[in-house]
């Protein structure tokens, strides 16, 4: 054994480490590998070094810059891949790895479950609550897209809120597919969330972060965690709308409200000006209506409270007239009282003559007691008479004088009511003629070329507004913002591309 052992051939370290990595290499020329991407680290060399996973084992892989440089995948941990490339042995630490130099996606079913994950983690975080999501504005100053600068879809947005609500425009370019996608989007978003620290005049009231459909990898950009996280964190309010109406991506989840197609995120955020041009005609007239109708109302109740006032006397001289009749009555009751007593006498005079004298007598004190009686109820009627004569004429002045104050009072509220009333009327036409003006400046040609937007006349000068009605080798004319550019039509292309 001894003797076998003597006739072994004596390798030293690095001789075994690159016979390994000459084996290694060999047996493993081209492979293809399926795994979870987990650690991805990115050295300023531009190189890439991650580790591939599966459920019971690891692999440590590499991309070189260039190679990198080729991919249009975002390397996520936990992102499910499958990589082309050679196997081969690292001799300074004994370890095997894989150098790559393609990398994919593991295929749609992967994307879903990696998509599934996430939005079990924000559903926990609570991103998706509603509690948490901002209203869409009604009437919109001034609107951000985020969205590319080429394509269909900017110029769908565009002309439907031309068409619609003429407002300001910001336009964020952005790539919407790729590895840098994501990072560029989110970046749009917090930038627009900061502008609304500032107090500017170009603070948005609304983004829309728009693109058009497309597979789930090519709409992996808005399934992003950098992407997610800053529209949750935007100050201004988000319409969210990517791809089709079946196509579902993570930011229309956490977004403030989700667009079936970018050209419906226009129409949602803006109102049709034709409708709110009768909505204002409509309060115009409610306005002037109720104002009309309040004056009225005013005049109607001073004028009866006037009315009444001047047929007071009716009331007062009801009193008097029953103190006359009072006065009238009592006279006649103790005339009626004289008379009866008299006759009593007279009689007991006849039967009694002996008694004479003394009825005589009698009578003389009654007739006194009974004119004492008499002149003291007439002289207190009298005195209850020139009393309430006093107290009428009191009255009366009084009644004048209140009559005149309560005109004044009433006039002078009636003048600050319609006064308020017309002043509130007055700030409703400014602020309809200011929206109006605002309208129109949107709506005019200098303004619009100020956008960017050229205007196309023919050799005629009559406005060209498709490609039908122009021929080619036709002279027309391009209208900028600073001047004109007299052109030559060389070729046509009927379409969007």
């Amino acid at each position: 054994m001894s003797n076998n052992q003597n006739n072994f051939y004596i390798w030293n370290v690095s001789e075994i480490s690159y016979a390994i990595k000459s084996v290694v290499e060999n047996s493993f020329d081209f492979i293809k590998v399926k795994g979870e991407i987990s650690r991805p680290v990115y050295p300023a060399s531009g190189h890439v070094y991650f580790t591939l996973k599966d459920e019971k084992s690891s692999l440590n892989a590499i991309i070189w810059k260039n190679d990198f440089l080729k991919t249009s995948l975002k390397l996520e941990d936990g992102l499910e891949v499958v990589c082309t490339g050679k196997m081969t042995t690292f001799p300074g630490n004994s370890k095997y790895q894989i150098i790559i130099q393609d990398i994919q996606h593991a295929g749609e079913g992967a994307l879903l479950k990696q998509i599934e994950e996430r939005k079990k983690t924000f559903l926990a975080e609570g991103l998706f609550d509603d509690s948490k999501k901002l209203p869409i504005p009604k009437y919109p100053n001034r609107i951000a897209i985020i969205t590319s600068p080429s394509g269909a879809v900017i110029q769908d947005i565009l002309h439907r809120v031309e068409d619609r609500w003429p407002c300001n425009i910001d336009i964020f370019p952005v790539k919407v597919q790729g590895k840098e996608s994501s990072e560029e989007i989110a970046q749009a978003i917090n930038l627009i969330s900061r502008i609304s620290d500032i107090k500017s005049s170009r603070i948005p009231d609304l983004i829309i972060v728009a693109r058009g459909g497309g597979s789930v990898e090519d709409l992996w950009s808005f399934n992003d965690e950098g992407v997610v996280r800053a529209v949750y964190n935007c100050k201004i309010p988000i319409i969210s709308a990517i791809g089709h109406e079946t196509d579902t991506t993570l930011i229309d989840y956490v977004s403030d409200l989700r667009a079936p197609t970018p050209s419906a995120a226009a129409e949602i955020a803006t109102p049709l000006k034709s409708d709110i041009e009768l909505k204002i005609k409509d309060m115009d007239f409610k306005v002037n209506k109720s104002v009309i109708s309040m004056i009225k109302n005013f005049n109607d109740r001073l004028i009866y409270n006037y009315r009444f006032l001047s047929k007071s006397e009716v009331f007062l001289n009801i009193p008097s007239q029953r103190l006359d009749y009072s006065l009238q009555s009592l006279t006649k009751v103790i005339d009626q009282i004289q008379i009866q007593k008299k006759i009593e006498f007279t009689e007991i005079k006849n039967n009694i003559p002996f008694l004479g004298q003394l009825i005589y007598k009698s009578q003389d004190i009654l007739n006194k007691r009974s004119e004492g009686f008499s002149n003291f109820f007439i002289n207190n009627l009298n005195n209850k008479s020139i009393k309430y004569e006093k107290l009428n004429a009191s009255f009366n002045l009084l009644k004048n004088n209140l009559n005149f104050s309560l005109y004044i009072y009433k006039v002078k509220k009636l003048f600050d009511t319609n006064y308020s009333l017309i002043d509130r009327y007055v700030s409703t036409l400014e602020n309809r003629v200011n929206s109006l003006s605002r309208l129109l400046i949107s709506n005019n040609i200098n303004e619009i070329l100020k956008k960017g937007f050229v205007f196309v006349s023919d050799k005629n000068g009559k406005p060209v507004n498709s490609v039908k009605k122009i021929d080619q080798d036709e002279l027309i004319k391009l209208k900028f913002k600073d001047g004109f550019v007299d052109s030559k039509v060389k070729k046509i292309y009927v379409g969007n591309n």
